[in-house]
């Protein structure tokens, strides 16, 4: 440590020189103050020289004298006798005690006082106060507690003024350095001392910070690996100390597996835990490398360790490990990984079926790994109609089947819900939404069906996409009326609902949820007497759901220069038309400022006004896009995993994380699938908080979901997610999303200036928008890859935008049957294609469901893209996946991704 040092004024002494007649000859003294400021402690040197010319005989005597005036004795040297011109020193030394100004006084005397007075000389010395300059060690991440010590013992106050504390401390007044230290190294400051009596002074001091020490908790303590096959085991490593939130991330390249104190075997996935928490922990699932389990058999032992090494800039390193038990995989834990229910009769999740018809039988196929108790039940609607309990030993595929005795319940007429539900293992109970499958009972008929005159709507009539009476006369001997809808070209009701009385409300939510704006349907009432019989009925009849609003209504956007002539330039436009700002958001990625105002004015034709207005870039309606998804909860699970095995180059990925930007609704940043893969969230929308919603966090499961041994396993599970909330989730019962031009541009902004590799859009308009026209080529220019859904709607004979935007990249999807979608003529069109419906992923809440929608065919697609990103960084990529029938959909995904 380097010593303090004390402040020195650049003046070291001063020499004062009196003269004086004395008797007869003449006398002088003078005096040096070394130094003439100094602190306490130090020592201060004073030398008075006096030049003595007596003039009479006998010699007079004389004397030398200093006091230091801090009531310390006076010091003197004689007498003197002098017996001609003579020149005497007298130097005397003090310490002072006390911080303060104080004036030294030297003087001679030369015979009697009374008759030559005394030759004196004085010179004011300033004493500042001093610290230890001995200050303690500190270590990272420990507690740091001193008080400084001035040498006077007084209470001073005290400050820095130069230099730095090491981070993580601070200096109180009254001297007590407290903190937590976060960063080592030896740190040098400039303190200032001020004492009571007003008098300041600085002191270099320097405090040393050692790194800190690094422990690390791992659970379990003992981790059950399935040797060739079997669940991945899930590993939490737990910073024990430091013990407080540290700013800081620590690191492990790699995890190994260890055998008699000898690497066997790497993991290769790095693993981060941020400090900055109050129990910083993280988790990864680990499986068993065939070359560890080949050198554990050779050395004949099924145990064996894990272990990470764990490293910082500021901290010791800390390794984390935990003993592996190998098992074989009979042994492995039973897992379920899929299910699918369907009806025998037609190998799928709907059908209709006459009352008491007794052959109706469900089938259940349960995809699993692993062995151990199984348990679960059949039901129906909420009735339970079997149990189930077996003994699994390790496989792949359990079907059941309803029972023959009772049979599937059909005497009574409607809509039923078949489920079974797993109750062990009690992990699937917790973590899957359980498939179902719909039958419908239909009545046998009374001797005579009576007409029913329907009242409203009319025939052929449009109506919004709000609620909606449907009505009709009531005849009295009707017991139970049967409202049935129909899609134009379908047979089966979609959609049926049941009443007591003459009329049925269809509301805002279930439009939402079933029906589509700018869409045909058929309808028809019928009536069911006491005995369950049809009694009575209405023609079938139709009516059309208007289109929904293109654009929001009222709202206008324009695009100026981002330049004090582009701001000038919006007060101008604001003062000449009708508008009144809402919003203004700089697009830094194309320079410009983005103007969203209101207007009582026809909409349209102020666009056109504006766009004769010279200087300004763009002006447009602020168009209305929708997320492209179908919640489907009837379909068989069907995901990439179940067509192409990508587990094994999952943990072959290396380099920098691909970063995905996700424009979407709401990602669910609490669930466990996402835990360390969220890079950045950001909420575009102002009107609207910040939460969780359905579609926004199914594709981010689709696309980067964790390897943590909880739910799923995403496409490319290190990728990094950047989450731009721009769409707003329209209810809570519906996945679909609503968005606008102005907050998908500035999105797209915010992805351009975040790096992100690739950009998902799973969302869609029918018509092109010149602003987000924009914004999609300056990231391109910048290198994003953007992708996008090709559209949902089956009767479209060109891809939705952005899709159709030539620097996006157009997905299209396939059922289960390997039909295109939305339909042959649009997926040729396409650039990719992906599976599009019964996709498991995840949803708010921790949880699971199947969902479908060509939104996750392209985030299938932008998972494979990173995942290739990330495989293979400094190629050029392959030719995607797209409709071939020619060539399966799994062998294109392994020429993509280059598998062997």
């Amino acid at each position: 440590m380097e010593p303090h040092k004390k402040t020195r004024h650049p003046l070291r002494a001063v020499i004062l020189i009196l003269c004086l007649g004395w008797a007869t000859g003449a006398s002088a003294i003078t005096m040096q103050v070394t130094p003439t400021t100094a602190t306490i402690g130090e020592t201060v040197t004073v030398t008075v020289t006096g030049q003595f010319t007596p003039n009479v005989t006998p010699p007079t005597y004389g004397s030398l004298n200093i006091t230091f005036g801090d009531d310390s004795p006076q010091q003197t040297r004689g007498p003197l006798n002098p017996t001609g011109p003579t020149t005497y020193n007298f130097t005397a030394t003090h310490v002072y005690t006390t911080s303060g100004t104080y004036t030294i006084t030297g003087w001679a005397v030369i015979g009697d006082n009374a008759v030559t007075p005394p030759l004196r000389v004085s010179q004011t010395i300033t004493i500042t106060d001093t610290v230890d300059s001995a200050l303690p060690r500190g270590e990272v991440g420990i507690e740091y507690d001193h008080r400084l010590q001035s040498l006077s013992g007084a209470r001073n106050r005290y400050r820095v003024t130069g230099g730095r504390l090491p981070p993580g401390l601070k200096l109180a007044q009254d001297g007590q350095i407290t903190g937590v230290p976060t960063q080592k190294g030896t740190f040098t400051f400039t303190l200032q001392i001020l004492t009571a009596q007003g008098i300041s002074a600085t002191q270099q001091l320097a405090i040393t910070v050692d790194p800190g020490r690094l422990l690390i908790e791992t659970a379990p303590e003992m981790l059950n690996l399935t040797v060739g096959g079997g669940a991945p085991q899930r590993v939490t490593f737990t910073v024990v100390q430091p013990t407080v939130p540290l700013p800081e991330t620590i690191r492990s390249t790699r995890g190994e597996f260890v055998l008699a104190g000898r690497v066997i075997g790497t993991y290769n996935a790095p693993l981060t835990v941020n400090l900055n928490s109050s129990r910083p922990s993280a988790s990864e699932s680990v499986t068993i490398p065939q070359s560890v389990l080949q050198a554990a058999q050779n050395a004949g032992t099924n145990r064996i360790m894990y272990r990470r090494t764990f490293s910082a800039q500021n901290l010791r390193s800390g390794v984390g490990e935990t003993r592996v038990n190998l098992r074989t995989a009979a042994a492995g834990e039973l897992r379920i990984t899929g299910m699918r229910v369907f009806f025998e009769q037609n190998n799928r999740p709907m059908i209709l079926v006459e009352r008491n018809e007794r052959s109706l039988t469900g089938v259940v196929e349960i995809r699993y790994n692993g062995s151990g108790p199984f348990q679960g039940y059949w039901k129906v609607d909420e009735r339970i109609i079997q149990r189930v309990q077996q003994n699994l030993f390790y496989g792949t595929v359990l079907t059941l089947k309803t029972p023959t005795a009772p049979p599937l319940p059909t005497y009574s007429e409607g809509a039923h819900r078949l489920q079974f539900i797993i109750t062990e293992p009690a992990v699937a109970a917790q973590r899957i939404d359980f498939p179902e499958a719909i039958y419908h009972v239909e009545a046998k008929k009374a001797a005579f069906v009576v007409p029913i005159t329907v009242t409203a709507p009319e025939d052929r009539a449009v109506l919004s996409m709000n609620s909606t009476l449907f009505s009709w006369h009531d005849n009295g001997r009707i017991e139970t009326y049967q409202l049935d809808f129909f899609h134009e070209d379908k047979t089966e009701p979609f959609f049926s609902a049941y009443t007591k009385s003459g009329e049925y409300q269809l509301t805002d939510r279930v439009i939402e949820l079933k029906f589509a704006p700018a869409t045909a349907y058929r309808w028809q009432v019928r009536g069911f007497n006491s005995n369950g019989e049809l009694a009575a009925e209405s023609r079938v009849l139709s009516f059309t759901l208007a289109p929904e609003a293109a654009f929001v209504p009222g709202q206008v956007i324009f695009l100026v220069d981002d330049s004090t002539g582009g701001r000038d330039l919006i007060d101008a436009i604001t003062v000449k038309y009708p508008l009144l700002i809402v919003e203004q958001t700089t697009l830094a990625s194309i320079k410009r400022i983005m103007v969203t105002c209101s207007t009582d004015d026809d909409v349209a034709l102020l666009v056109e006004q504006l766009r004769q207005e010279d200087g300004l870039r763009l002006a447009q309606p602020n168009f209305i896009y929708q997320t492209m998804s179908e919640p489907d909860p009837l379909r068989s699970m069907q995901s990439i995993h179940r067509l192409v095995d990508l587990t094994p180059i999952q943990h072959q990925t290396g380099g920098e994380p691909v970063g995905v930007a996700i424009i979407d609704t709401g990602v669910d940043l609490q669930h466990q699938d996402f835990a360390g893969r969220i890079r950045s969230s950001h909420n575009m929308i102002t009107s609207s908080p910040y939460r969780g919603e359905v579609h926004g966090t199914a594709v981010a499961g689709i696309i980067a979901a964790a390897r943590n041994d909880f739910g799923i396993v995403g496409i490319a599970p290190e990728a990094e997610l950047i989450v731009l909330r721009a769409c707003e989730q329209r209810s809570a019962n519906s996945a679909t999303g609503t968005c606008h031009s102005t907050a998908i541009a500035a999105a797209l902004d915010t992805a351009i200036d975040e790096a992100a590799d690739i950009v998902n859009l799973s969302l869609g308009a029918p018509q092109p928008d010149e602003l987000v026209s924009s914004l999609i080529g300056a990231a391109s220019r910048a290198g994003l890859r953007l992708i996008a859904p090709a559209g949902n709607d089956p009767r479209a004979l060109t891809v939705s935008f952005p899709a159709s935007h030539p620097d996006v990249i157009a997905v299209a999807g396939f059922d289960e049957a390997d039909n295109p979608l939305p339909n042959r003529t649009v997926a040729e069109q396409a650039d990719a294609i992906a599976p599009a419906t019964g996709i498991f992923t995840t949803i708010p809440g921790g949880r699971h469901n199947f969902l479908g929608g060509t939104s996750f065919s392209a985030a299938t697609i932008s998972g494979l893209l990173a995942l290739s990103c990330q495989l293979h960084p400094a190629d050029t990529t392959p030719p995607f996946p797209h409709f071939d029938e020619t060539t399966g959909w799994q062998q294109q995904v392994t020429a993509f991704l280059r598998l062997p």
